[in-house]
Order: C-alpha cells, then structure tokens, then sequence
C-alpha cells in the first residue's frame, strides 16, 4: 500500500541519529562539567560490551556495524542527572541492554523502546538517585565521583 521512497541506508540512520545525540552531549558537558561527558562514555562502554557478551552467549556473532548498542547508551546517560552514582549507571546499561533488547531477540526483533524499559525499571529501583536532578549552571563543576544518597 505504501512505499518506502525513502534512500536512506540503515548507517546513514545511525549517522543522524549520533549527531542529534552528541549535540545533547555537548550541551550537557555546558551545563554540567565533564562528569556528563564521563557518564556519557560509561554507559556507551558498558551498553556496548553488555550486547557484545549477550550475543557471545546466544552463540551468534556480533556485527561491528550494528551501532544499536551505541545509540542506547547515549540515550540511556542523556536520561541520567549529573550526580548519578556509577554504580546504578552501570547497571541500569546491563538492565537495558539484556532486558530491553537482549530478552526479545536483538535489534531486529525489538518489542519496547530498550531505553524506556531500563530507564524505567532503573527509576523503579534506584528513585532516589535518578529522579534528583541538579541546577543546571554552566561551566559547574560537579565531582567526578558521585555524592552519597544520605
């Protein structure tokens, strides 16, 4: 009934996708220091190696080109504030990624947004940590490791 006339490639998506999300990036590290950028490049890390042991174990083989766990993360630290121990960032990527896109069959096969379900079992869990957000202040510097929640 419809056709797709659109040209794009699946990198191409990927592309545009990555430059509307380091623009976030960028504006984060404004307002809230390096720490932003540090959470940025954990929860991409740990997004990425989470889908590269997840698919180790289903006995497949990983496509270098596949930059869906890349994307996850970027999104996934661009939900979390500024102070966010790093300890529930690392496992709230874990939960995105083995629960939100593992559980269900990969990227082809995706049911929910990965995202929303980890961030929103994360939310559940870990409220007190996530649903805090600091004033935003450019050039603040937060420290680069997390305040306590007492």
């Amino acid at each position: 009934m419809f056709k797709n006339t659109n040209s794009k490639t699946i990198d191409s998506v990927w592309l545009d996708l990555s430059i509307c999300l380091f623009s976030l990036v960028f504006m984060s590290v404004f307002y809230y220091g390096i720490r932003a950028l540090l959470i940025v490049f954990i929860a991409v890390l740990t997004c990425y190696i989470t889908d590269v042991i997840c698919i180790y174990l289903k006995k497949g083989e990983y496509e270098f080109k596949d930059y869906s766990s890349v994307i996850i993360g970027l999104t996934y630290a661009l939900l979390m504030p500024a102070t966010v121990p790093v300890g529930i960032l690392i496992a709230g990527c874990i939960i995105t990624i083995v629960i939100g896109k593992q559980a269900f069959g990969g990227k082809d096969n995706l049911i929910f947004q990965p995202v929303a379900v980890g961030y929103s079992i994360s939310a559940l869990c870990w409220k007190e940590a996530l649903l805090l957000f600091p004033k935003p202040v450019a050039f603040t510097n937060f420290s680069y490791i997390s305040q306590s929640l007492t």
